[in-house]
């Protein structure tokens, strides 16, 4: 599915190379809201805990020009409006984020971006004119419905009155 996702803010990074990155957050409806998910534990002696899974969307990373014309790299990142809206209003939410897109960039690039980067007043860093159009993969239904016990409880009971007759 393709996506025009609207610019929130853009993140001015260097690598240890010192090349530098722009990299554009963006934020569009279709993209998946946040949600707590179970994380299993790696000992067997702990039970697992609940983590917060945050979807976003990584574009192909694209060179740019930054305004002294030197040779930039752009990425944009789409996350659900809602997130890119709130990283706007709380600093410690928007730094979360961007610990989170700097270490999937690392992830798929295998560009690791340094702690110290800034905030220029630009929403979107363009390497042509225009927000970037996005593909995004379509939120597939879920095939298996989860009830909680209550509601299992429940349709086994009823289940076993349908049977007693």
């Amino acid at each position: 599915m393709t996506i025009q996702p609207e610019p929130y803010f853009t993140i001015k990074a260097y690598d240890k190379f010192n090349q530098k990155y722009f990299v554009n957050i963006l934020g569009h409806e279709l993209i998946e809201q946040p949600e707590l998910q179970e994380m299993p534990s790696t000992n067997i002696f702990e039970a697992s805990k609940e983590g917060v899974r945050i979807p976003l969307s990584l574009s192909e990373m694209r060179e740019g020009f930054d305004n002294k014309k030197q040779i930039c790299r752009v990425v944009d990142v789409a996350f659900n409006s809602e997130v890119a809206k709130a990283s706007q209003t709380s600093d410690d939410y928007r730094t979360m984020l961007i610990g989170i897109v700097f270490s999937r960039i690392a992830e798929k690039y295998n560009h690791e971006l340094m702690d110290n980067y800034k905030l220029p007043k630009m929403k979107y860093k363009e390497t042509e004119k225009g927000v970037r159009l996005m593909r995004i993969r379509a939120k597939k239904d879920n095939k298996i419905e989860l009830i909680s016990k209550e509601e299992k409880e429940f349709k086994e009971a009823q289940n076993n009155e349908e049977y007693k007759d």
